[in-house]
This record gives C-alpha cells, structure tokens and sequence, in this order.
C-alpha cells in the first residue's frame, strides 16, 4: 500500500493579485511577454501565477497587460496573416 502526504491545494490568484504581478514583472522587462514572465516567476523574482494561468484566465495575453496598465510585446506576424 502506497501511503502519500496529501498535496497542498493549488495558490489560487486573485484579480488584483495578477495585475500586481504583471505590474511588477513590467518592472524587469519592456515590453512584457509570456516568456519573460514565465522566467521571473521560475527564479522567484516575480511572485505570482505562472504565464500559462494568466493567459488562460485572461484570454490572450494582451488582453491580460492591457488590463494590467503594461505594455505586451506584439506577436510577430507576417503581413500575409
């Protein structure tokens, strides 16, 4: 029988706590993308939800800086999409 201590739930963000974070983050790098975030987060500079969470709870990332007051790095597109 395998017998394992019980996981602590998962931090759940609060609205204002993500746009703290971004916030932050913007401190650190300008424009703000998904991946300078991610990197902030996985050396403990930044406190706060991973990327992914972000975007998943925001929709699209710009939607998520923009709703922070941060500036989003622009997806590089070609001018034929």
């Amino acid at each position: 029988m395998l017998i394992t201590e019980p996981r602590e739930a998962a931090q759940q963000w609060t609205h204002e706590q993500n746009m703290e974070a971004l916030r932050f983050a913007a401190t650190y790098e300008y424009p703000l993308t998904m991946s300078n975030l991610r990197s902030l987060v996985a050396c403990g500079e930044v406190k706060g939800p991973s990327a992914v969470r972000i975007f998943q709870r925001y929709t699209t990332w710009a939607a998520a800086c923009e709703s922070a007051g941060v500036e989003a790095k622009k997806a590089n597109r070609s001018s034929a999409e």
